[in-house]
């Protein structure tokens, strides 16, 4: 793969990249995370998803029609060796559930991107990458607004940091509310309720979820190359 039209990254930085592992648990937002990456010159990822490509995806993330029913960790791990045929990925074409075995994963990774389920999954999978001191991303689509907080390894828990674990769509509440800036549209505040109970989909767009993943993967750069972000939460409007 050439790298060469990267030369604004420092060579120490881009040497890092090329050695450092990715871990996706969840692969919808995750997927266009990882072949951003891909990209940019990481090569080693750790792909998690049991869930399959449906027509409802396509509107946002890096799929298209004929992986329509198929598992969406095959299938970023297929698309990212089409960009580069050496990198080297493990695939677990299933959702995780163990806590031994999310550990043995963050343990193998640099960096976890956590876009898994808002259940106890979510947590464990916190709680796993503070122990082990590794940076943890919970990339986010608000809207219009993309959004990323970054768990670092000095931080305290991210339950302590919320004030305590919660479930559900109150958890992106609470991770969204570390950055006051984030305004809902109106229309989306006036079907909250519709959305909080199932009826209606939470609003992804396109764009955001592109910038989403732009965030974060410049935060994973940019720690790499400083050893801190210049922000956190990063957030960005797209509209």
């Amino acid at each position: 793969m050439d790298l060469s039209r990267n030369w604004l990254i420092p060579g120490e930085v881009q040497k890092k990249i090329e050695n450092s592992t990715i871990f996706c648990a969840g692969c919808g937002l995750g997927a266009l995370i990882a072949l951003q990456a891909t990209r940019i010159g990481f090569r080693r990822f750790i792909l998690a998803d049991g869930d399959i490509v449906t027509p409802d995806n396509l509107n946002r993330q890096p799929f298209f029609t004929e992986h329509i029913g198929k598992n969406k960790a095959e299938i970023v791990g297929a698309l990212i060796k089409t960009i580069n045929p050496e990198a080297e990925i493990q695939i677990i074409p299933r959702f995780l559930r163990r806590k031994e075995e999310l550990t043995s994963l963050v343990e193998k990774s640099d960096f976890v991107v956590n876009t898994v389920d808002p259940d106890e999954t979510f947590w464990e999978l916190t709680e796993a990458a503070r122990v082990l001191k590794k940076v943890e991303l919970h990339p986010l689509n608000v809207g219009w607004w993309s959004y990323v907080y970054v768990s670092l390894p000095e931080d305290p828990p991210l339950e302590e940091i919320l004030g305590r674990k919660v479930y559900g769509y109150q958890l992106y509440q609470r991770l969204v509310s570390l950055a006051p800036q984030v305004a809902l549209p109106p229309i989306v505040i006036e079907k909250l309720n519709e959305i909080i109970e199932g009826k209606l989909p939470f609003p992804q767009i396109a764009t955001t979820s592109a910038v989403t993943a732009a965030i974060t993967v410049n935060a994973i750069v940019q720690w790499l190359e400083k050893g801190r972000l210049e922000m956190n939460p990063i957030v960005v409007k797209v509209c």
